[in-house]
């Protein structure tokens, strides 16, 4: 992973003409493309979207759970997906696991929004904004 995000930073510095040491935060968000880690968040956000509006076969729906499937009473995290538990790094970063994670830490303006393209854009920007802040 690290190696093609390398190759993912010397591919942006020789599109935009750049010296071999420029920092790159400025030129992905200039060029308007993620980076390597945020695209992977990205794409497992739309990945859980689908998931969590039925857009996808049954088998991938049924892989997540909400909260409240698991008890009967009112809590305020009741809509969110349920977190397996986990003992080894390896499984942290199946979808299993970094989905439903990823899913609950996105505010609640972008997950209930109406369709994927108004998702995708808005998702996008919200990753993008991250970029420059870091």
């Amino acid at each position: 992973f690290n190696s093609l995000f390398l190759l993912q930073k010397r591919a942006i510095r020789v599109i935009t003409f750049s010296k071999w040491n420029t920092h790159t935060s400025p030129l992905f968000e200039k060029m308007h493309i993620l980076p390597l880690s945020s695209l992977n968040d990205f794409h497992v956000g739309c990945f859980m979207y689908q998931c969590v509006n039925a857009l996808l076969p049954k088998h991938f729906c049924n892989m997540f759970s909400k909260n409240m499937d698991f008890h009967s009473y009112d809590t305020r995290n009741k809509d969110s997906l349920h977190m397996t538990a986990h003992r080894l790094t390896l499984r942290k970063q199946s979808i299993c696991i970094f989905g439903p994670k990823l899913w609950n830490s996105l505010p609640p303006r972008i997950r209930n929004l109406q369709n994927i393209h108004l998702f995708k854009r808005h998702y996008k920007s919200v990753l993008m904004d991250n970029l420059v802040l870091q």
